[in-house]
């Protein structure tokens, strides 16, 4: 497995057990579902840069985009570090690593 596919797995792995988490510590089924959500099409779009598709790499970038910019939003509401700002730093730190390995096609 390419590096990138490892990545943005592990990080749909992560998403999956932050929903999780959620639900556990504040029954949020909201955070269920979209930690569900997110993470299958997160490990969707991993399979997809495993098979070397630009698609791929566009679906995972535009899904660590929008969820950094979700867990920023949060944290600005809160400024607690957990979950919002770790989210925050790892969606982005997805994203740029996302945006340099891409293949231009």
């Amino acid at each position: 497995m390419n590096y990138p596919a490892l990545i943005v797995f592990v990080y749909g792995v992560l998403l999956l057990i932050g929903g999780i988490i959620g639900h556990l510590k504040a029954n949020s089924m909201a955070s269920l579902i979209a930690g569900t959500v997110f993470a299958v099409l997160t490990m969707a779009s991993a399979v997809a840069i495993h098979k070397e598709s630009t698609v791929g790499y566009y679906i995972a970038m535009g899904l660590s985009a929008f969820l950094t910019l979700f867990f920023a939003y949060r944290f600005s509401l809160s400024y607690n570090f957990m979950p919002s700002g770790l989210m925050t730093f790892l969606s982005l730190a997805v994203f740029l690593i996302l945006f340099f390995t891409r293949k231009a096609n």
